[in-house]
């Protein structure tokens, strides 16, 4: 890229990073649609530097994926309901691109948009913690929309942990400052759901080995935060917490049966949903990333997105982010947050980012 638009593209690119935290993680469709309109900019971009050449070559897996998708979105049962349709159709889209402008990006650019998600993150975090700490926060509503959806905070926060980890050698204290927030604010958040995803990636990590002295003791401090923190969550909210998510699940595996190839539709598990339902259990997601999109997309949907993620995970290099992807996705199993695209975005992105090498900074197959 010639230097004016690398910056261009660096600063579209770390102002949406930046950014979709502060959007209810793109929640509304008015900041989906804004994320549509950033990726074809981007996209505008790489077109007005000739690098399209560099895109296509990669773009077969992750296009054909897209386009299996939106087939199933708009053949699903509720795809009359234009508005969700036309919204995950965007959302899908914009995601596609990032994932792939990512995936072209050069070590300097990835460790840049490591910081700016770091210290995005970082701010978030403070919030967070300020907010849950004040006495009147139940009068917050602004603030409690913002800042307080515990599960999505908990998976911002899983990302910003390993990222920041991932940067220690390189930034050391802004590292640091990352590290404890997020620890601080993961603890804050209560959900068990989370500590068990990070006590998934941990275990990843020890599998892995390779880790120094520091490392190590780092590993420890995590084990010990999220042991003691199941221990204490679990003497209160555990009981009820698993109740209620058996039986959102229970409805979203009835719907999987009514239309277990095309799906019941985008956003259709907040109406269809009810019927199977427990009075006053009333909830938009079946607190199961992948049992959702099973009830709302088709079995078929959820089978190529596994196998997608799944094998770009294992191609990938960077343990750290590699253990953050663990985590999050592993707190899905039982939780929300990518339900939603900005999680969702935080998590392909993150993807890309780790088949860079940790130690050397290469990319296999990178463009240059």
């Amino acid at each position: 890229m010639s230097g004016f638009t690398h910056r261009l593209y660096l600063l579209f690119f770390s102002l949406t990073l930046f950014a979709v935290p502060f959007c209810r993680f793109l929640w509304d469709d008015w900041a989906i649609l804004t994320l549509f309109g950033i990726s074809l900019l981007l996209f505008c971009l790489y077109l007005l530097n000739k690098l399209a050449n560099l895109i296509f070559p990669q773009i077969s897996w992750p296009l054909t994926l897209f386009c299996f998708t939106a087939f199933l979105i708009l053949s699903s049962a509720h795809a009359a309901n234009s508005t969700p349709a036309r919204i995950h159709l965007m959302g899908y889209a914009a995601i596609t691109l990032f994932y792939l402008f990512s995936s072209g990006n050069s070590q300097k650019t990835t460790d840049h948009l490591q910081l700016i998600f770091c210290a995005s993150a970082s701010i978030y975090a403070v919030f967070y913690i300020l907010t849950l700490l004040k006495n009147d926060i139940s009068n917050a509503r602004l603030t409690l929309e913002f800042f307080i959806n515990h599960n999505l905070a908990a998976s911002f926060m899983l990302f910003s942990l390993f990222a920041a980890w991932n940067q220690l050698a390189r930034h050391k204290w802004q590292s640091l400052a990352a590290i404890g927030l997020s620890i601080i604010a993961l603890m804050m958040s209560k959900s068990i759901a989370a500590l068990l995803g990070l006590i998934m990636a941990i275990i990843y990590l020890r599998k892995t080995r390779a880790q120094n002295s520091r490392q190590h003791i780092a590993v420890w401090i995590l084990t010990a935060c999220a042991v003691c923190g199941i221990g204490i969550l679990m003497r209160t909210f555990i009981i009820q917490s698993f109740s209620d998510r058996a039986r959102w699940w229970m409805a979203a595996i009835k719907l999987i049966k009514i239309s277990p190839i095309f799906g019941n539709g985008p956003g259709s598990y907040e109406i269809a949903g009810q019927e199977y339902m427990a009075p006053g259990l009333k909830s938009v997601f079946a607190h199961s990333y992948p049992l959702q999109m099973a009830a709302e997309l088709g079995l078929p949907t959820l089978f190529f997105w596994v196998i997608f993620l799944y094998s770009e995970w294992k191609q990938g290099k960077n343990r750290y982010l590699k253990a953050g992807l663990l985590a999050v996705f592993t707190q899905n199993l039982t939780d929300i947050s990518m339900n939603l695209f900005g999680i969702l975005l935080f998590f392909i992105l993150f993807l890309a980012w780790s088949k860079i090498d940790e130690e050397t900074g290469s990319m296999e197959n990178a463009p240059s």
